[in-house]
């Protein structure tokens, strides 16, 4: 019997209950003027959505 790929990645994810962020830095942290500690580094999502965290 052959494999239904669409079937089987519907079936895989039904058991995918953990919902993941996956991003990247993207640039230097600006510095904070007063403090002149780092503030936040900015990132870029890559994938947002269903996964499990093994």
């Amino acid at each position: 019997m052959p494999l239904d790929p669409s079937q089987a990645r519907a079936d895989l994810e039904v058991q995918l209950t953990d919902t993941v962020r996956i991003s990247r830095t993207a640039g230097q942290p600006v510095l904070d003027p007063v403090t002149g500690e780092p503030g936040q580094t900015p990132t870029t999502v890559v994938y947002d959505g269903p996964g499990a965290v093994l």
